[in-house]
C-alpha cells in the first residue's frame, strides 16, 4: 500500500488570472449592452434599414429605384445587403431584429479590433484588455454604437481592411527578410503578394468607400499618409497595393457623388473659425462620451459631478498616465509593425479631429455618432501601451473596469422599457380610427411606418401654407404618386421647433376646417374627399 500519495499541483498564473478577470468584464459588459439594445428607443433615421427592406422585400424594388439615400452614408452595401435585410426578410421587418443585428456588429467589431491588437502586440492579455474596455464603454456613449444607421457596419469593415493591409505588409516584409536570410536577394528582388486577397482588398475597400464617405477619413486616408511616411519604396509591391487602394476610393466616391441620380450629394460646408473654436469643447466632450463617464460629467456639468464621477476620472486618470508613460519609454524599441499601427491610428484620430472641427454638419453633442471608431481606436492605443501585467497598473485598470460594471448595472436597472410606447399608443389609435394613410413631417413618418409594419403609412412632407410637398430624403418616389381621396395629416406638438411643420396653423386656416382629433400630443388633421 502506498502511503505517499502524489497531489497535483495547479498553479494559477498572474496572466491567467488576470485574463480570466478580463474576460469575465467582457461578457458582464455585453450582456448589459444586449438589454441596452433591446431596449433602444427607434426613430426615423434609425429605421432606415428596415424601410429599405421593406421597399426591397416587399414590393420587389430591388434596385431601389427612385428611392433617395445621401450619397455620403448610403450604407447599401455596408450594412443592409450584408448584415440588416436578410434578417428583417426573415423576421417579417421585426423593431427588435433591426436593433439586436446592429449590437452583433458591435460584438464582431470588437473581435475584429481585438485580433488586430492580437495581431501587432502577440499579447493576449493586450486584446482581452481591448475587448474588457470596449464592452465597458458608457450606457450614453453606446448609444451611437446600437443606433442603426449610424455608420456600424463601416467600423467593421474599416478593422477588417486595416487588419488585411497589415497582414500584407507583415507577409511581404517576411519573404524579403527570408530572401536576405538565404542570401538569396538579388539587385531586383521579386516579392509576391497573393493576388486573389488583393482582389478581394480593392474590392472591400470599393463597397465601403461607396457606402460610407467616412472610412476615408477613419481608415484609408490614415493608412495611405502614414505608409508614405515610414515605409514608402521600402517595397514596391505593397507601394502598388497602397496605390490600388487609393485609387479604388477615389473611384468609388466620384462614382457614388456624381453618377447616382436618385441619391442625395451631400453638401459639404466648411465652419467659421468660431465655430471651430466653439465645437472644440464638444469635441472632448463627443469623445469622452464614449471613454469615460466622468469625464464627460466633468465638461457637460462640473457643479453636478457625482462622488461616482469623480472615482472613475481619477482611476481613467491613472489609467492614461501609465499607457503614455509606457508608450513614450518603449517608442524606440517599436517594431516597423508597431510603428506603423500606432501612426495609423494617430493619423486617424487627429484626420477626425479636424474633420469633427471644420465640419458644418457639427453643431451638437449628436455628432458623437462620427466618433464611433475614433473611440474604439482611442482604445486600442490604450491596449497597446498599457503595461496592464504590472500589478500597479492592474489595480487601476481593474478598479475603473468595477466602476464601469457598476454604472452599466445601474443604468439598465433604471432604463425605459418601453421606449416606443408613444409611437406604438399613437398607431393602435389610428387603426381604431381607421385612419391607414397620412402624412407628416420626417421624425413622425417612417418610424410610424415601420414600427406599424405599413399597417399605418405616413409618408414625410414638408407643410406649406397651401400645400403638403415630398421630403425626399429616405424616401422612394413611388410613395408620393398620387394621393388618396382620404388622408389624415399628423402634426406633432412636442416638435413645436421642427422647421417642416412650421406652416402647419396656416395650412389648418387655409383649409378652414374643424375636422381635427386631438390624441394625447398630437393633433390628425381629417382630409375628405372635395
Amino acid at each position: 500500500m502506498d502511503l505517499f500519495r502524489k497531489h497535483t499541483v495547479i498553479r494559477f498564473s498572474w496572466d491567467w488570472f488576470l485574463d480570466s478577470v478580463l474576460i469575465l468584464f467582457t461578457v458582464w459588459g455585453l450582456v448589459t449592452k444586449f438589454l441596452l439594445s433591446l431596449n433602444l428607443r427607434l426613430d426615423s433615421d434609425s429605421v432606415g434599414m428596415g424601410l429599405i427592406s421593406m421597399e426591397i422585400g416587399k414590393h420587389h424594388n430591388y434596385l431601389l429605384s427612385g428611392y433617395h439615400l445621401l450619397s455620403s452614408d448610403s450604407l447599401v452595401f455596408t450594412e443592409l445587403v450584408p448584415f440588416q435585410l436578410g434578417v428583417q426578410i426573415i423576421t417579417n421587418y421585426h423593431p427588435v431584429a433591426l436593433t439586436i443585428t446592429v449590437f452583433f456588429l458591435f460584438v464582431l467589431s470588437i473581435l475584429a479590433a481585438a485580433y488586430l491588437v492580437w495581431f501587432v502586440t502577440g499579447s493576449r492579455t493586450s486584446a482581452l484588455l481591448f475587448a474588457a474596455l470596449a464592452a465597458a464603454i458608457p450606457p450614453e456613449g453606446y448609444f451611437w454604437l446600437s443606433y442603426p444607421t449610424t455608420h456600424n457596419a463601416t467600423i467593421l469593415f474599416g478593422l477588417v481592411i486595416l487588419i488585411i493591409l497589415v497582414s500584407f505588409q507583415r507577409s511581404l516584409e517576411g519573404q524579403r527578410d527570408s530572401h536576405q536570410k538565404t542570401k538569396k536577394k538579388k539587385t531586383q528582388e521579386t516579392l509576391t503578394v497573393r493576388w486573389p486577397y488583393a482582389l478581394s482588398l480593392v474590392m472591400l475597400v470599393f463597397l465601403s468607400v461607396f457606402s460610407d464617405t467616412l472610412i476615408l477619413v477613419w481608415v484609408m486616408v490614415p493608412f495611405i499618409i502614414a505608409y508614405m511616411v515610414l515605409l514608402h519604396r521600402e517595397n514596391g509591391e505593397m507601394d502598388f497595393l497602397v496605390v490600388a487602394v487609393a485609387i479604388t476610393s477615389v473611384i468609388a466616391y466620384i462614382l457614388k457623388t456624381y453618377f447616382m441620380s436618385d441619391w442625395i450629394p451631400s453638401d459639404y460646408t466648411v465652419n467659421t473659425l468660431s465655430d471651430i473654436i466653439l465645437n472644440l469643447p464638444l469635441f472632448f466632450k463627443a469623445v469622452f462620451l464614449f471613454l469615460n463617464q466622468g469625464f464627460f460629467a466633468l465638461l457637460e456639468n462640473a457643479a453636478s459631478i457625482r462622488p461616482a464621477d469623480v472615482l472613475s476620472l481619477a482611476l481613467f486618470f491613472g489609467v492614461g498616465f501609465m499607457c503614455i508613460k509606457n508608450g513614450w519609454s518603449g517608442r524606440n524599441s517599436m517594431t516597423p509593425e508597431k510603428r506603423l499601427f500606432y501612426t495609423v491610428l494617430m493619423f486617424s484620430v487627429l484626420l477626425m479631429a479636424a474633420a469633427f472641427l471644420v465640419s458644418g454638419y457639427v453643431h451638437h453633442i449628436t455628432a458623437a455618432r462620427y466618433l464611433t471608431f475614433t473611440a474604439l481606436v482611442l482604445l486600442m492605443l490604450v491596449a497597446v501601451s498599457c503595461p496592464v501585467t504590472e500589478k500597479a497598473c492592474a489595480f487601476f485598470v481593474l478598479s475603473l473596469l468595477i466602476v464601469s460594471a457598476a454604472a452599466g448595472t445601474l443604468y439598465i436597472s433604471t432604463m425605459n422599457t418601453s421606449p416606443n410606447e408613444r409611437e406604438y399608443a399613437l398607431i393602435t389609435y389610428l387603426k381604431h380610427q381607421n385612419l391607414t394613410f397620412g402624412y407628416g413631417t420626417y421624425w413622425n413618418s417612417n418610424v410610424i411606418t415601420y414600427l406599424s409594419g405599413e399597417e399605418v403609412i405616413v409618408r414625410s412632407t414638408y407643410i406649406t401654407p397651401d400645400d403638403l410637398l415630398p421630403d425626399r430624403l429616405n424616401s422612394c418616389d413611388r410613395w408620393f404618386t398620387g394621393r388618396p381621396d382620404r388622408f389624415f395629416l399628423l402634426y406633432d406638438k412636442t416638435r413645436s421647433a421642427d422647421e417642416a411643420q412650421k406652416n402647419y396653423p396656416l395650412l389648418v386656416k387655409n383649409v378652414n376646417t374643424t375636422d381635427i382629433l386631438h390624441y394625447r400630443d398630437y393633433e390628425i388633421f381629417l382630409f375628405h374627399p372635395s
